[in-house]
């Protein structure tokens, strides 16, 4: 005797539920990662790459010559000179950041859809020691015996590390003058 098999069985349906489900979640993430991007885009992304390469650039250069001071004479709201072994100047505009070794341009970069700040270079740690005759402990080799006399100095209180800042205004969600994103910023370090 033959039996009509109009329906399906378990396996079927199991099978085909799971199938659904993979294709919604697929749906669901995709969905709420557009909106996400639309309305809520705490990030610049399309200067993503910008930020990272100039940061790089500078800090690559910077870690070279390890003795850098900033020229607070030539130095502004728009411009940074820092002199070490070599010059190091970086100019900004509206929306470009210009960067020189010596006088001679390295790199320019264009901030797609927002603006620069002025630099800030006021945040630094460190560099407490201004003696140049100052001593270190002294102690034989090999022996916990060391002895510090009352001027010494440690290693960090001769590093000074300065950290800059350029503020990025974008057209995002929190960012503008009065309120910025510093997640769009670009900071750089370096040792004095």
């Amino acid at each position: 005797m033959k039996i009509n098999n109009k329906g399906v069985t378990i396996v079927e349906l199991l099978v085909s539920l799971a199938l659904l489900s993979v294709v919604l979640m697929f749906l669901y993430n995709l969905l709420s990662n557009v909106t996400f991007e639309k309305n809520t885009d705490f990030i610049a992304n399309s200067n993503q790459a910008n930020r990272i390469d100039i940061i790089n650039t500078i800090e690559n250069d910077l870690i070279l010559d390890n003795n850098i001071e900033i020229d607070k004479n030539q130095t502004n709201d728009n411009r940074l000179i820092l002199n070490g072994a070599k010059t190091y100047k970086i100019i900004i505009t509206e929306n470009t950041l210009a960067y020189y070794v010596n006088n001679s341009i390295q790199n320019t970069w264009k901030i797609k859809g927002g603006k620069l700040g002025k630099i800030n270079c006021e945040n630094s740690k460190g560099g407490t020691n201004t003696v140049d005759n100052a001593t270190e402990c002294k102690g034989d080799k090999g022996s916990l015996n060391i002895t510090c006399p009352s001027n010494v100095i440690t290693a960090l209180d001769s590093i000074k590390i300065t950290e800059c800042t350029i503020p990025v205004y974008t057209e995002n969600v929190d960012n503008s003058k009065e309120n910025n994103n510093t997640l769009d910023d670009i900071t750089f370090s370096f040792i004095k």
